[in-house]
């Protein structure tokens, strides 16, 4: 379960969006089998804070990342 969490981690590397599909997955996941829940975690968590830590370094925030923001297309319109 370990590797599962490392290569969901990685898929969250090429695509933010991925984590919307995670959720769901690792809520069922907690309900079920929390031993596989937390194999998940420890197998994600070296990726999750090298992103993390990879946005701060760039961006200026750790939940910052390079795709901008939305407020001044939103203020065009």
């Amino acid at each position: 379960m370990a590797l599962a969490g490392f290569f969901w981690s990685m898929s969250i590397l090429v695509r933010y969006e991925t984590i919307i599909l995670l959720v769901p997955f690792f809520l069922s996941l907690v309900l079920k089998d929390r031993k596989n829940a937390i194999a998940l975690v420890i197998g994600a968590s070296p990726i999750v804070v090298s992103l993390l830590l990879f946005n701060n370094a760039v961006y200026g925030g750790y939940l910052s990342t390079g795709y901008g923001s939305a407020g001044g297309f939103l203020a065009k319109l």
